[in-house]
């Protein structure tokens, strides 16, 4: 009954509803990433004070409150909901590919994120870590052709409503999903292995599977519901989740960086063995990987209080 009461509206009517109802989602997204980051203050001052590596701090700084600041700054248009300005189609593609954009560089940074942890895992292999760099630029070229491409062939309506994608986009989704896609096998290749050797139970490992899992779950899903909107919606619907995804970004970003700072800083060492025998065993090549996650991320680090 509903759905035929809707069929019956006028367009215009409708795309009103679905444009308000998306405004309701985004206003929504602020609201729940302002939350996240006013809680997660003393974790942000921890992780700024703690980590020395300069470009750590950069990450960590972009993933929080790039996106934050950028909802921040689309509520005023959110708020109008329909009453939006009416701007000309050049203008609504300007403003559509700075969201774009946006969104991609918060992509790649996330990638950039994950690449440190399986350079930890991986540190050894140098073949795999360099075949890993030549697919996250191919990633990173690859959509930046696509999205200037696109520019020119994207439909939009008086309300700034995609209305028309061009094929060519369904790459821009697509590609990344892939590339997460090789980091989580990756990820859960070496917990297999480490398994098998017998370093499973170490904290910082347990830790990587454990975020390396649902990290990849909640970014796949968010990308992937994104893309499926996109071409199964032509009117405002095709956007309900796109600020949803800035949201999980800044979510996942800060603890994929955050989270392994809070295992290593509350981690006792371990005893030293008591034979002679077991002392002189050489340390393991899992022990030397994580030796090197203290020295990437625990450098200059303070005493944990």
């Amino acid at each position: 009954m509903a759905d035929a009461l809707r069929h019956r509206m006028p367009s215009d009517v409708r795309l009103a509803l679905q444009a308000q109802a998306v405004s309701y989602s985004d206003i929504a997204s602020a609201a729940v990433i302002t939350y996240d980051v006013i809680t997660t203050v003393s974790d942000q001052i921890d992780f700024l004070q703690s980590i020395g590596r300069t470009y750590l701090r950069i990450g960590y700084v972009l993933v929080r409150y790039l996106p934050w600041l950028a909802q921040i700054g689309f509520l005023p248009l959110d708020v109008e909901g329909v009453n939006r300005p009416h701007w000309s189609s050049t203008d609504c593609r300007v403003w559509g590919g700075t969201q774009v954009s946006m969104m991609q560089f918060l992509i790649t940074t996330v990638d950039a994120i994950q690449m440190l942890r399986i350079y930890v895992l991986f540190r050894r292999h140098t073949y795999l870590l360099f075949a890993l760099y030549i697919t996250y630029t191919a990633e990173v070229l690859i959509v930046c052709v696509i999205l200037g491409i696109s520019f020119h062939h994207t439909g939009v309506d008086q309300d700034c409503v995609v209305t028309r994608l061009p094929r060519l986009m369904m790459a821009y989704w697509l590609t990344p999903l892939i590339f997460q896609t090789i980091l989580f096998v990756l990820t859960l290749c070496k917990f297999l292995a480490a398994c098998r050797d017998g370093w499973a139970h170490k904290p910082v490992v347990r830790l990587f599977i454990t975020d390396g899992i649902w990290a990849f779950m909640i970014l796949f899903f968010s990308m992937l519901l994104n893309f499926v909107l996109s071409y199964t919606q032509h009117g405002p619907y095709a956007a309900i989740s796109f600020r949803w995804l800035l949201t999980v970004l800044s979510f996942t970003g800060t603890r994929l960086l955050n989270n392994p700072r809070r295992v290593l800083c509350s981690s006792e060492p371990e005893p030293e063995p008591e034979t002679s025998q077991v002392a002189s065993m050489p340390k393991p090549e899992a022990e030397v990987e994580l030796d090197t996650l203290f020295d990437m991320h625990m450098s200059n680090q303070r005493p944990c209080v």
